[in-house]
């Protein structure tokens, strides 16, 4: 992802956006690729582009939801419990962050208007 960054600021928006898909294709759970991919999108005035983006990761994210629930187990070690609660914390945040941000697109209103 850090090489579509690099891109992203030097202007070269179409290597990025295949620097970005790249990422997504090798770990789709990374919401912040969603959102620089999206940002492009913004920055390139291609609002359906961008709100596709984000409906492609809330849709990730809510069809794996239930993968990365955690199961506390009392036989396991403490630390990997509080890891799973956290990580399935992160993953209905995103979930909410991408549902608001398309939800804000659909009525028209930008949530990160210049």
């Amino acid at each position: 992802m850090l090489w579509g960054d690099i891109l992203a600021e030097r202007g070269d928006d179409e290597e990025a956006l295949d620097r970005y898909r790249e990422a997504l294709r090798l770990d789709p759970s990374q919401l912040a690729t969603y959102l620089r991919i999206a940002d492009v999108f913004r920055k390139r005035g291609q609002p359906t582009e961008r709100l596709a983006i984000l409906e492609e990761g809330l849709a990730w994210f809510r069809e794996n939801e239930s993968r990365f629930e955690p199961r506390p187990d009392p036989e396991v070690f403490s630390p990997f419990n509080e890891k799973a609660v956290d990580v399935h914390r992160e993953l209905t945040d995103a979930i909410a962050l991408l549902q608001a941000q398309v939800d804000l697109l659909r009525r028209g209103e930008d949530p990160y208007a210049d």
